[in-house]
């Protein structure tokens, strides 16, 4: 190896040290490649989020009615009552103060349930 060529060696050693680790530049380019693809994968996501919401609400109904089936199968008055600003569902007990077994023809008006 000629002198030329061991300077020229060191020299280009010396101007660019070492380094372990990442530029800022290819650190911005990462995570600008990861916001790109969260926001192509983000309408994805969010529709698969709004489908298991939906199905989740529709099971929890289902079990309150099933739960309410049983009740009523034991020989007790059940009502179910979906309260969706609250975001609640329960099933309760009541008491019927008509016999509509053994002769009484009416409920009292409030425990009617009218549609509007």
């Amino acid at each position: 190896m000629s002198p030329r060529e061991k300077y020229h060696l060191s020299a280009c050693s010396l101007s660019r040290p070492f380094s372990a680790g990442f530029t800022l530049m290819e650190t911005m380019i990462v995570f600008l490649l990861l916001g790109i693809v969260t926001m192509l994968g983000w309408p994805a996501l969010h529709a698969s989020l709004e489908h298991h919401r939906l199905s989740g609400a529709a099971s929890e109904i289902v079990t309150a009615l099933e739960f309410a089936q049983l009740r009523a199968l034991s020989g007790r008055d059940t009502r179910v009552v979906i309260g969706a600003p609250q975001d609640r569902i329960a099933v309760r007990q009541y008491k019927t103060p008509a016999d509509l077994f053994g002769g009484g023809d009416e409920l009292p008006e409030n425990d009617v349930e009218n549609e509007t």
